[in-house]
């Protein structure tokens, strides 16, 4: 709770900050050909705004000039040495002068490129998200409080458009900022692109053996400490037994604040965390895994591309539903079995690597309505984007 504070109290602040440029912004003319990038807190580079930033300066068939605003000094100093001065910070003056002139900007996240208010005037601010809201988000969210509200409400004056991946997700982007259905676009998610994929640094990532590889990748709940296997007959013995004969691997993907937290008699050989601080990215690496398991996470819809197995673990179903909610029918659009033990775990795991077709019918419709866009993802969004720029001439 008290990260929760500090992160919405920092966003508040940020906001508060920008109005200055905020106003300054009014009066400059922007550049239909600068287009800036940014994800969370403007201190990161990931999600879909870094997958498109790469596509733009690789593959794109437009001449905009792409930047990607990065605060962290570290982050930023190694990002130059590969992009050059298209790495810029909202910190020095010219380069609030390319973000403020620039006639679209690209967000994963909330946070635009630089504080403020009604950055969406005369400017086409993209909200490209970092996943599907398949769990309540923004106002929707039931666990919202006041100062989170206040910022939702103020942020709502910056974007013109939302990005969704499917017509099933349209609502639940609208009521992250109580926005109209006509803010929301069709749009890929750019990170699940191949090409964009090839030119990822972290696809170097090196796995060690030649086990099959499972990635297990729970959520963060606002209300408790994730249980990561919360099942009655749980025996660690027995789980590291099961992986080593079938000769598995499985990688805990936990949110980086809990890391620590994770009971070191989980942990061996065939059961390791992979840290956030290894892979920054994990969207850079998903599509290597052999399955994956998960709880609420958002993680599953870019996985379904895969055809690969999933599984469920929704042991506080109820609590999350009342606590968060769902924008979706979460029971009808999760394609894979949910054991409630070990037992039923290790089952369900073995039956999913060894028999092709088990799921596979659900894996394959649930696809169908949660992923619009199978291939040719930045692509997609690279023409979106001129065509509303094409449709403002």
């Amino acid at each position: 709770m008290k990260n929760k504070n500090k992160y919405i109290i920092s966003r508040l602040m940020e906001l508060i900050l920008g109005i200055i440029p905020s106003i300054f912004s009014l009066f400059l003319k922007r550049d239909k050909d600068i287009i800036i990038f940014n994800s969370q807190f403007n201190t990161t580079f990931e999600h879909n705004a870094k997958a498109l930033f790469l596509y733009y300066r690789n593959f794109a068939t437009s001449n905009m000039k792409a930047y990607y605003v990065v605060n962290d000094p570290i982050l930023r100093s190694k990002l130059s040495k590969t992009f050059g001065d298209s790495i810029i910070t909202n910190n020095r003056f010219q380069d609030i002068f390319i973000i403020l002139s620039a006639k679209t900007w690209v967000c994963s996240s909330l946070e635009t490129p630089i504080g403020g208010f009604f950055h969406r005037v005369r400017r086409n601010v993209i909200h490209l998200g970092h996943g599907a809201p398949i769990k309540c988000v923004g106002l929707n969210d039931e666990s919202t409080d006041f100062k989170k509200k206040i910022y939702y409400a103020l942020n709502r004056t910056n974007f013109s458009h939302f990005l969704s991946s499917s017509n099933l997700f349209d609502d639940g982007w609208a009521k992250c900022l109580d926005i109209s259905l006509d803010r929301i676009i069709r749009g890929a998610q750019a990170r699940n692109d191949s090409q964009v994929k090839s030119l990822d640094e972290q696809q170097c990532f090196y796995f060690k053996g030649s086990s099959k590889r499972i990635l297990y990748a729970p959520t963060w709940r606002p209300f408790s400490d994730t249980i990561l296997f919360p099942f009655a007959d749980m025996d660690s013995d027995r789980l590291h037994s099961f992986l080593l004969e079938h000769n598995l691997c499985l990688y805990l993907r936990v949110h980086p604040n809990f890391e620590s937290e994770i009971d070191k008699n989980f942990l061996g050989d065939n059961v390791r965390v992979l840290s956030k601080q290894s892979v920054p990215d994990i969207n850079s690496i998903l599509f290597d895994f052999d399955m994956l398991v998960t709880d609420y996470s958002s993680i599953y819809v870019d996985y379904l591309l895969t055809e690969k197995p999933l599984i469920f673990i929704p042991y506080d179903y109820e609590e999350y539903r009342d606590h968060v909610g769902f924008s979706i029918d979460y029971q009808g659009y999760t394609p894979g079995p949910k054991p409630n033990t070990l037992n039923d775990f290790l089952d369900e795991i073995d039956r999913l690597l060894n028999c092709e077709s088990y799921y596979s019918n659900e894996r394959f419709e649930a696809n169908k309505k949660m992923n619009e866009f199978t291939t040719g993802h930045a692509k997609q969004n690279e023409d979106l984007i001129t065509k509303i720029l094409g449709d403002q001439l």
